[in-house]
């Protein structure tokens, strides 16, 4: 293990691919995020829908916190997009943005 380790660590080859993967990996998780930010957000709008089509009183206090998930979704989503502006992902930055203005809607 430590062989490897110190081959991955004093190897410029093996370090960047180290780092590529840890790169990829931070991708992926900041991208699981949004689409669990997104999920929670689709379905207190649900609700709220719900609550408004049926004739019930919507809460005050749900319709703030739906306008706070909704910032921070957004807020998220563009970092998201800028960070992976800065690792070069376009075809990723062009998903992630689409779902972010659709949250933002």
């Amino acid at each position: 293990m430590l062989d490897t380790l110190d081959t991955i660590l004093h190897d410029p080859v093996w370090l960047g691919v180290a780092a590529v993967l840890i790169l990829l990996l931070v991708v992926a998780l900041l991208l699981k995020l949004l689409k669990l930010a997104a999920l929670a957000a689709l379905v207190l709008v649900g609700y709220v829908a719900v609550l408004h089509f049926t004739g019930a009183e919507v809460p005050r206090e749900i319709t703030r916190v739906e306008e706070k998930v909704r910032t921070k979704a957004v807020e998220v989503g563009r970092e998201v997009v800028d960070r992976a502006r800065e690792v070069g992902q376009s075809e990723t930055v062009r998903e992630i943005e689409n779902k972010v203005r659709a949250i933002a809607r």
